[in-house]
């Protein structure tokens, strides 16, 4: 894999830090990466963290820090792509 999207929950402790390290590892390993740095939304919405229309085409794997609420939900959002 060498085309990666991250989805990062801003309201989590250390998340930015987190996102900057994994970003530089892949991007070291010759990776494109691209972040979503999000917050959950309140209220009834069709994509509570991430929208689909937002994934690059390209992306062959997603990786979300956050908690278990942050990836139940991401992947509520994105399951009709097809990306692990």
């Amino acid at each position: 894999m060498r085309r990666f999207y991250i989805v990062a929950n801003k309201e989590k402790k250390n998340v930015e830090y987190d996102t900057a390290l994994i970003r530089s590892y892949l991007e070291e390993k010759g990776c494109v990466c691209a972040v979503k740095e999000t917050v959950k939304k309140p209220g009834p919405a069709k994509y509570r963290y991430t929208n689909p229309e937002d994934v690059p085409r390209d992306t062959e794997c997603v990786i979300v820090l956050g908690g278990d609420g942050t990836l139940l939900q991401a992947a509520r959002d994105l399951s009709g792509m097809d990306i692990p």
